[in-house]
């Protein structure tokens, strides 16, 4: 869905049950009856190449924020955007000399970038080289991807190396009013009176994983001999 309304530069919004059917698709009415900005424009300043994203820049609805992100080998000098603000034009421009550095825009800008590949078999792009370049900038900015994720190894030891391993078994949890045999040679469990009350055993009927199979099979027969019978009377009388 984000695919879609971004090609069509337009929003997008996830319904999960029923019942908000009617809240959400009021809010989604408001937003696409309300942009706040149309007909996006980013233009850079100095910097050499630069690569924005996404392509195309959506609209600006009330309500959404709009992040676009860009990639240059060097700092612009400044960034205009303009846009329309319904029938009037709309002009903002902001100095960049001054900009704040940030970590975690970089990866940023890969996550958006590769989505923006993951669409690219759309227009006929060959899905091995989108791959390729996927699994490249994923690596490459250490972020997850449809061909790679992030593994996370505690090199912290748990145990000193001298202490030996030591081997118990860990009760698990069971059912209300179920009562577990004790194991061989473990003490008795002990309950504390009034704080624990002490399970009483119980007869033990667990699903058996079946309905009536037998039940239903004799009746099939019975059916299947009636109908037999009816069958043989009807060619008689014929």
């Amino acid at each position: 869905m984000r695919g879609a309304a971004r090609a069509g530069r337009g929003s997008h919004t996830f319904i999960g049950a029923t019942h908000e059917v009617a809240e959400r698709m009021q809010d989604f009415l408001v937003k696409l009856e309300t942009p706040a900005l149309e007909g996006i424009q980013v233009v850079w300043r100095g910097g050499g190449q630069i690569e924005t994203l996404p392509r195309p820049i959506p609209d600006l609805y009330a309500g959404e924020p709009l992040l676009v992100l860009a990639r240059s080998e060097d700092l612009p000098a400044s960034v205009t955007v303009s846009a329309a603000a319904g029938a009037r034009p709309w002009t903002a421009s902001l100095a960049l000399d001054e900009a704040a550095t940030m970590p975690g825009i970089a990866r940023l800008w890969a996550g958006r970038k590769i989505e923006d590949l993951g669409a690219q078999h759309l227009v006929g792009a060959p899905r091995e080289a989108i791959r390729e370049a996927i699994t490249e900038l994923a690596l490459t900015y250490r972020v997850m991807s449809p061909y790679t994720s992030l593994v996370a190894v505690d090199a912290t030891p748990a145990r000193p190396e001298a202490e030996p391993l030591l081997e118990r078994r860990i009760a698990g949890n069971l059912p209300h009013g179920m009562v577990a045999p004790e194991a061989e040679g473990a003490a008795p469990a002990r309950y504390v009176p009034g704080v624990m009350p002490a399970p009483q055993p119980v007869r033990l009927n667990l699903p058996q994983g079946a309905t009536g199979a037998e039940l239903s099979l004799l009746i099939g027969i019975a059916l299947f001999g009636m109908g037999a019978i009816l069958l043989m009377a009807r060619r008689r009388r014929a």
